[in-house]
C-alpha cells in the first residue's frame, strides 16, 4: 500500500501528469530513468515493464546490510508490483529520496531529488526572501529538518523537527546563503536524504 508523504496534495485536473519511471528488470539500475530531479509536489508513477515478468518493489531508503528493509517514507508493498502493474506516490516536500527493490536490492536502485524553493534568488541586504520546503505543513509524526550554510562554511541547523512549510529569511549582510531540507518520521525514524542545495545571493 502506498504511503504518501507529508505535503502531498491531490493534484487538480489541470496539473501535470505523473512523471513516468519504467521498471526494467533486475539488471542495474533496474529503473529508467534511475535518477530524476523535479519540483516539490510532483507525482511519480512506476510501471513494471520487466521482460522477464518478475515482480519488483519501490521501497524508499537504502538496502541495509541485514537484508531486512527498515522503515520507509513510501513503499509499494512487500508483495511487489506485478508485471504490467504500477505504483504512484506524490512527494510534497524537499529531499533526496533513494529507493530500491526489496527482491533485487544489490542491482535495482533509484533516486528522486526535489529541491526546496527560494524567492527571490538574489537581493540586497535586508531583502525578505521566502524559503519553501513543502507544499503543505507536515502532519504528525512527520517533520522537516532544515539546514543553512553561509558563505560556504559549515552546515548548521536552521529549523529541526518543524512542521512549517514556509519561512522568511532576511540576511543582514552580503554573501551566499545555502539551504537544504529533509523529511523525517519521528515515530519510526524513516527519513529522506537532504534535498539539492538552493542558494540565496545577497549583494
Amino acid at each position: 500500500m502506498a504511503l504518501v508523504v507529508a505535503g502531498a496534495l491531490a493534484l487538480p485536473a489541470a496539473a501535470a501528469a505523473a512523471v513516468q519511471i519504467s521498471i526494467t528488470g533486475p539488471s542495474s539500475p533496474g529503473y529508467n530513468p534511475a535518477s530524476v530531479r523535479k519540483p516539490i509536489g510532483t507525482s511519480f508513477m512506476w510501471t513494471n515493464n520487466d521482460p522477464f515478468q518478475l515482480s519488483h518493489t519501490v521501497t524508499q531508503g537504502t538496502p541495509p546490510p541485514s537484508g531486512v528493509p527498515g522503515p520507509a517514507l513510501f513503499d509499494s508493498g512487500t508483495s511487489g508490483i506485478s508485471p504490467g502493474g504500477s505504483f504512484t506516490t506524490t512527494l510534497g516536500s524537499g529531499g533526496t529520496y533513494a529507493y530500491f527493490c526489496r527482491f533485487h536490492p544489490s542491482t535495482m536502485r533509484g533516486r528522486l531529488q526535489l529541491p526546496d524553493k527560494v524567492s527571490p534568488a538574489t537581493g540586497s541586504a535586508g531583502t525578505t526572501f521566502t524559503l519553501t520546503v513543502a507544499t503543505a505543513n507536515a502532519l504528525s509524526p512527520l517533520v522537516y529538518d532544515i539546514q543553512r550554510r553561509v558563505n560556504g562554511g559549515a552546515w548548521t541547523a536552521f529549523h529541526t523537527g518543524t512542521t512549517t512549510r514556509m519561512f522568511t529569511v532576511r540576511p543582514a549582510t552580503a554573501g551566499t546563503y545555502d539551504f537544504h531540507s529533509r523529511l523525517r518520521n519521528t515515530s519510526n525514524g524513516a527519513k529522506s536524504g537532504y534535498s539539492p542545495i538552493v542558494r540565496i545571493i545577497v549583494t
